[in-house]
């Protein structure tokens, strides 16, 4: 008796380790699999879950700790445990990753590539792809993601036009990504659903949130250099938003890249939008960043004789 119990000491003591080692490096969660290939059998496996050793994360797939003790990314690297290999975080979970959203998903997302991997559940949110480029793939805080050009082509169909904006200029203002590399995605994936949508987010032509900062300080400068009068930034005319405007002239100016929208439909929202301000009464006019940054005396020229015009009138 005494031998059997120094036995199971043992074994209990050996088990401890292993788990404490697999842990330690996955986040502090272990795969049943994993266990076992260390030498850890299922009774032993089934000691440590009811003495809790171990906590259920997802089936098969275990914690040293309690779930809701378990560090930042516990439960995605679990996901990717549940379903190795070939599988990778993806749409909003990658998007999270990457510091493209940081709202807070009750599921992890995964895509799992040239398999079925089961059925989702568990807080767990299963995409299928038959082949997944490593282009368009990266590792990140040690896990496998997709790439960010990938993760905002995989979101397209589900995200507001705003919303995919916001995402796309923000990879790009973080340098996650380039316009090129986004081109490149999209000749792989002509036919993906929002692939339409990114590529003229993708156009070189198009200007970002960021760009358009750098335009309204751009044209500003061009403003007070030649001496004219310095309009609102960013004001609010009724329900509309405007970049400039001078209420005296009621003349507004957008710096939004127009000559490129997102969808038919944005382009059909700015004309009723234009529409109701003429009918208001204001005059808007439109010029492109490019405009600004490489024509500023035809633009100067321009609001010039419109001011002067509409001071006028």
């Amino acid at each position: 008796m005494p031998q059997e119990r120094a036995k199971r000491r043992l074994a209990g003591h050996a088990t401890h380790e292993v788990i404490a080692q697999l842990a330690g490096v996955q986040r502090g969660v272990v795969a049943r699999h994993q266990l076992l290939d260390h030498g850890v059998g299922p009774g032993a496996i089934a000691h440590a879950l009811s003495t809790r050793r171990l906590h259920i994360v997802l089936p098969r797939i275990y914690g040293a700790l309690p779930v809701s003790a378990l560090p930042p990314l516990a439960r995605e690297q679990a996901a990717i445990l549940a379903h190795e290999p070939d599988a990778y975080l993806s749409h909003a979970s990658a998007a999270m990753l990457w510091g493209l959203d940081k709202r807070p998903s009750r599921e992890v997302d995964i895509t799992v590539v040239g398999r079925h991997a089961g059925r989702a559940g568990h807080g767990v949110r299963i995409h299928f792809a038959t082949a997944l480029d490593r282009r368009d793939t990266r590792m990140r805080a040690g896990l496998p993601v997709t790439a960010p050009a990938r993760t905002i082509l995989d979101l397209a169909p589900s995200l507001a036009t705003r919303q995919l904006e916001q995402i796309f200029d923000e990879a790009l203002h973080a340098r996650l990504m380039r316009r090129t590399e986004v081109r490149a995605m999209l000749e792989r994936h002509p036919r993906r659903p929002g692939s339409v949508r990114v590529a003229a987010l993708a156009h070189e032509d198009r200007t970002t949130a960021w760009t358009r900062g750098d335009t309204e300080r751009r044209l500003l400068e061009l403003l007070r250099k030649a001496r004219l009068p310095v309009p609102e930034v960013n004001t609010s005319y009724g329900p509309f938003e405007l970049d400039f405007f001078w209420p005296a002239q009621r003349l507004a100016v957008e710096t939004d890249g127009y000559e490129f929208h997102s969808s038919r439909r944005d382009l059909e929202r700015d004309h009723q939008r234009d529409l109701a301000l003429q009918a208001a009464g204001v005059m808007i006019v439109r010029f492109s960043w490019r405009q600004v940054r490489d024509e500023p005396e035809l633009v100067i020229a321009q609001l010039a004789g419109l001011l002067a015009m509409r001071r006028a009138a």
